[in-house]
């Protein structure tokens, strides 16, 4: 019998960017368990000082778990193959937050073949996991707009599930190649969410299927996400229901998405000012609500629209990404942006633009002949000199904007 006990241990990667650590791991081969406390795999430095430090973009994860709990461990076939085998993985009271700052740019890189379950069969390590449990896991995306220095984010918390035989044994997946995977959260800490995957192990070309239902919640909530990166907020909306089932593979998503809700209004935003603040583009946010979106599915006419999705992947976009592009598809089907329809939007907001800025004109430009007579080169120019100064103006105020966005991120220590 082995019965293990290490104290505190840390390890930095060789790059110095993370480090992983655990408080204390327990061995005891008589159970056959493995137990780890405090276990966390973070970067060494605050999210500006690493930006800075790698000098181009990138994801900023930390990763954090009260206890990992390996049962039924079979220590011989880790003695005698270096196999890690166990009945069951338990990963308790954890987090995982993914950060990305989008002021940093990093070239295209193909993400073809990097899906997680692609590449648990590329580890070198062979690995065969009966059941791994998660019991409360926060999961958090956050994201630095390049163009606002505001920080969005989404969350999943209070996430629970179970993830079915998670190997890379051929043998194993000879019996059976198929990882299943149930997890319930809760969505931005509103509606539940119910999410089914199942990925297909032995698939040259990624293949796997999702689908889930997402409940009742309050719309205004997902403003925490688009209001700093879109400079769009919700205004109200009420969702019934969504339900989605997909297939896909690292080339192509297909499959339909329902979204039933009511009340939908939408505000767009002017960048904010000096002091923090964002004003509401009446005109444009009107004529969008008014001719573009749908305010409900059922509309007022009983009529009820599905999102029909084929998409093919862009294949720099990670696995992630990839999925949410996917469901985008189907939400702009639903609220009534179809390709059609999103030409249009983007048609009718800049003419609005125009309207507005070509009132501003005008006024300025009687206001200057009643002033003083001017010919109209001199007035072609001041005009000019004003859009420069007008572009100057709003460039400096996005330099200092990123600037205050990184002195609050240097307030902030490792890990967070």
């Amino acid at each position: 019998m082995i019965d293990i006990e290490v104290p505190g241990f840390t390890y930095k990667t060789p790059d110095g960017f993370y480090k992983v650590n655990f408080d204390q791991l327990k061995i005891n081969s008589k159970s056959r368990n493995v137990l780890l406390t405090k276990v966390a795999y973070q970067p060494t430095l605050n999210k500006a000082a690493y930006y800075r430090k790698k000098g181009e973009g990138g994801s900023y994860m930390v990763l954090k778990m009260d206890t990992l709990l390996l049962t039924g461990f079979n220590f011989a076939e880790l003695s005698r193959d270096k196999k890690i085998y166990a009945q069951n993985a338990r990963l308790k009271n954890g987090s995982l937050s993914i950060y990305s700052d989008k002021h940093y740019k990093s070239p295209p890189t193909s993400q073809i073949g990097n899906a997680p379950h692609m590449k648990l069969m590329q580890m070198s390590t062979r690995l065969g996991i009966d059941s791994m449990i998660l019991d409360n896991i926060g999961i958090s995306y956050s994201e630095m707009s390049d163009e606002y220095s505001q920080i969005g984010t989404i969350t999943f918390d209070h996430t629970y599930g179970t993830i079915l035989n998670v190997t890379n044994d051929s043998t194993k997946l000879h019996k059976q190649k198929l990882m299943r995977a149930n997890l319930s959260s809760n969505f931005m800490n509103a509606g539940k969410l119910s999410t089914n995957f199942v990925f297909d192990m032995t698939s040259k070309v990624g293949a796997y299927t999702y689908k889930g239902t997402l409940g009742k919640m309050d719309l205004t909530v997902v403003n925490k996400m688009i209001r700093p990166l879109l400079n769009v907020e919700v205004k109200s909306g009420n969702l019934s229901q969504i339900t989605f089932d997909i297939w896909a593979n690292d080339y192509r998503s297909k499959g339909t998405f329902k979204m039933d809700y009511d009340d939908l209004k939408v505000n767009v935003l002017s960048e904010a000012g000096d002091d923090g603040r964002r004003e509401k583009k009446g005109l444009l946010s009107f004529m969008i609500n008014q001719v573009l979106f749908n305010p409900s599915n059922p509309d007022l006419y009983g009529k009820y629209t599905v999102g029909h999705i084929n998409r093919r992947r862009d294949p720099n976009h990670p696995f992630f990404k990839a999925m949410w592009q996917t469901l985008l598809v189907g939400i702009k089907q639903c609220v009534g942006l179809g390709p059609e329809r999103e030409a249009k939007l983007m048609n009718t907001a800049g003419k609005v633009e125009k309207v507005v800025s070509g009132v501003s004109k005008a006024k300025k430009m009687i206001s200057s002949i009643f002033k003083k007579h001017k010919t109209p080169e001199e007035l072609l120019k001041e005009e000019k000199e004003d859009e420069a100064k007008e572009a100057a103006k709003m460039e400096e105020k996005r330099k200092r904007d990123r600037e205050k966005a990184e002195k609050e991120l240097e307030k902030e220590g490792t890990g967070n």
